[in-house]
Order: structure tokens, then sequence, then C-alpha cells
């Protein structure tokens, strides 16, 4: 299989370090971190509320999108092999999040639970990253319910080199089937969704059915918007505006970063009608916005930064351990919330050093997946795939 080759200048931006673009992943990172601890604290609401409503969907699609334009220039070099990909993602992905389930399988879920029929099952879907193709899996037991992205974006290892090499060969046209497909996919579920609720959820009405549409509308085709924005971007980039941003007069930072993402915050606001399928048009496109409204803020990140302020650091420092971030900070809010997975009443007691104590023990965690779980597994997948010097 092989594509166009599109010519990309060799900067300290792609050479693999992007310390722009690990600083948008930090605050991605913690947007997801502080909709959670809002959302499982019984949801108070308070002027401005929708922001941190929208927080948990806007930082998983800055994630989503900043995995396809950082991903899809793997399919534009010449010669270059599927199967070294896979192996680089499985070593970056899988290690730490193995770890995750697997301890919070062993603490969290009580044995007979873990070991019935439908605790195996359970088990076995969470470690093939198929645990949120069916209703019945897709809890993860309620120890971690940020998993469910790890099955989208496996899913966007597997069909992103056809991807990729679309938008190569016809970057519109491409761009635009692949976002009509998503977007069709959920207008369907927003107006006629009946009969793909019934596929998934049977006829039990025990779900309400928003939850059930939400759950549809969040499979994978439903987010192939979303990645078509990000390799499109990426294909705009590396072709047209890298030497533009690269020459700026100006120092990009942290903090334009933040000031960037301000548009996509304010669409916040409509966060609560675009999670209800009666309002099908906010329902079908609203996740396709903010990933538009992510773009610049990506274009300025991938800029060739000049040397960071202390402000950047910190970001490249949380962008770094991000994955980390993310795979842990839910299960910890349980913890200190005392909810448990039996989601039991939310203790608020002294609740500003509840949240001071997740951000902190959540970042020790994710320091230390990122450094004895992480940062090695990369470096065995890095030796794996590495050509030999003809």
């Amino acid at each position: 299989m092989s594509s166009p080759t599109i010519s990309v200048e060799t900067t300290r931006s792609t050479a693999g370090w992007m310390p722009g673009v690990e600083a948008l992943r930090g605050i991605a990172a913690l947007m997801v971190v502080l909709h959670h601890s809002w959302s499982l604290s019984s949801q108070p609401r308070f002027p401005g509320y929708w922001v941190l409503e929208g927080f948990g969907s806007y930082g998983v699609n800055i994630f989503f999108v900043l995995s396809a334009f950082l991903l899809s220039p793997h399919f534009w070099r010449p010669n270059w092999k599927l199967r070294d990909f896979w192996i680089r993602r499985a070593f970056r992905i899988y290690p730490a999040y193995a770890f995750n389930v697997i301890v919070l399988f062993l603490f969290f879920v009580p044995p007979s639970t873990l070991l019935s029929r439908t605790g195996v099952k359970q088990v076995a879907a969470n470690l093939t990253f198929t645990h949120y193709l069916w209703p019945g899996t897709a809890s993860s037991f309620f120890a971690n319910g940020a998993l469910w992205t790890l099955t989208i974006e496996m899913m966007l290892y597997l069909a992103l080199p056809i991807m990729a090499v679309m938008v190569a060969r016809a970057p519109v046209a491409a761009t635009l089937f692949l976002i009509a497909i998503g977007t069709a996919w959920r207008i369907v579920v927003g107006v006629a969704g009946d009969g793909l609720r019934e596929f998934y959820f049977g006829t039990s009405q025990q779900v309400p059915l928003g939850i059930q549409s939400l759950f549809v509308a969040r499979q994978f085709i439903g987010f192939v918007p979303l990645f078509a924005v990000g390799i499109a971007a990426r294909w705009y980039f590396d072709r047209h505006l890298r030497g533009r941003v690269n020459e700026l007069r100006f120092r990009p930072n942290l903090w334009m970063l933040a000031a960037l993402l301000l548009p996509g915050v304010l669409m916040l606001v409509f966060v609560e009608k675009a999670s209800q399928y009666a309002h099908w048009a906010w329902f079908s496109t609203f996740d396709l916005f903010t990933a538009i409204a992510v773009v610049p803020v990506m274009w300025l990140a991938a800029a060739a930064w000049p040397p960071p302020r202390r402000a950047d650091r910190i970001g490249e420092w949380l962008g770094a351990r991000s994955y980390g971030i993310y795979l842990w900070h839910f299960p910890l809010i349980l913890v200190f919330y005392e909810r448990g997975t039996a989601f039991a009443a939310p203790d608020l007691r002294w609740w500003p050093l509840r949240l001071v104590l997740v951000l902190c023990v959540t970042l020790l965690f994710a320091s230390f997946s990122y450094t004895q779980l992480e940062r090695p597994a990369q470096d065995i997948g890095r030796r794996l795939t590495r050509r030999p010097t003809p």
C-alpha cells in the first residue's frame, strides 16, 4: 500500500517532539479532570456551569483531533510500513492501559463479579479494547468512566492508513466525504434512530433513550469527522503553513494556546442541546464545530517554538504525562469523593481539599506511569521498528 509523498521539512517540530502540542495535550487533560471532578460531585449548577459541563467533550475532542494530526504523516512518507505503525502504537498505548485496567479490576471489583461469566467477558473486552463496542461491556465495571475513548482510539489506528491516503490523494473531496459519513450517522441517530438503538440495546427500557442515543452516536463512525479534520489540518500545515508559522515574529507560548481555545469554550454554552438527540442539528454537528475551532491552535502549537519559558515547561510536562492523567483521574475522583464503583452519594465535606488531593495524586500516578511504563515501552517499540542502515 503506498501513497503520495509529502515533502516534510525536518525541524524540531517534525523530529517527533512538538512542545506546543505537548502543552495543548496538557490543557486538554486538565479539562477532562475538571469536568469529571464536577460531574461526579452531583453536578451543582451555578452561573457558567456549562463550561464544566462541556470541558469533558471538548478535551476528548482535542485528543482525537490531535491523534489524527500527529499520526497521519506516517502514511505520507515513502516506503512506510503498517507493521511499524501498529507496533509503535501498541507499545505506546497498551502497557499503561493494561496496568490501569488490571489494578482497577483487582482492587475495585468484587471477586465474585470479576470471576463470573459476565466478569470474564468484561475483562476480555477491556484487554482487547472492544469494551465500548457494545453496551454490555461499555461500563468497565464502573471503575473508570474515561476508558471508552480507548476503543475509539484503537479503531482510529485501524482506519487511519485508509483515511490518510484518501486525504493525501484528494484532500478536499476525501475530507468532505469523511465528514459527511460521520455527520450522516449522527443525523440518523437523532432523527430516525429507533432501529439503531434497538440493534444495540434491544427493546429494554431500562436505559433512557437519551443515553442510548449518545452511546450509538459516539461509536467510531460518529467521530470520523473529527479525525478527518485532524488529517486535513496536518496535510495543509505540511504543504502550505509550516514555513510561515515557523517565521512568526512573536513568541508562541502556553497562554496564546489557551486564548485561542476560547472560541471553542464559548461554544460549550450549547453543550446540553448537543447531548440531546431531539436537538438533532446540534447533536450531529457540535463535536465537528469544536474540532474545527481547535485547528488554528494546533497549527500554532506545531510551530517550531523558541526556548520555552517556565509556563511552557509546565505545559510540556503535563502534556508528556497527559495519557497517565487521563487514565488515572477518574478512579481517583471516585476514591476521594468516597463513591466507589457503586456510585454512592459523594462526600463533599472539605471539597477544596479533596480536589487538591485528586489533582496531586493524579499527577503522581501519571508521573509513575510515564517514567516506569510509557517511556520504557516506547523505547522497546522504537527498537523493534528501527530499520537497519543500508
